[in-house]
């Protein structure tokens, strides 16, 4: 297996994007872009900053999903 040194490497690799900007976020989360901002300032989901751009980690994304799952007895 050839080593992975590109972001197009991940995603072939993967089978999906590592990074999702703040719109692909939300749509993950399915949640507005807004209520995605508000999770960020709150600091319950971090970020990747590049220049003005903001991108999320799908395992930061996935990570929040599963810490906050719950059940109903």
């Amino acid at each position: 297996m050839r080593p992975i040194k590109s972001r197009s490497d991940i995603e072939v690799f993967t089978g999906k994007k590592r990074l999702y900007n703040l719109k692909e976020a939300s749509a993950y989360l399915v949640r507005s872009v807004w209520g995605v901002r508000e999770l960020i300032w709150a600091g319950k989901i971090p970020v990747v900053r590049d220049g003005r751009k903001i991108y999320m980690d799908i395992v930061d994304l996935e990570k929040y999903v599963e810490e906050n799952k719950s059940t109903y007895i």
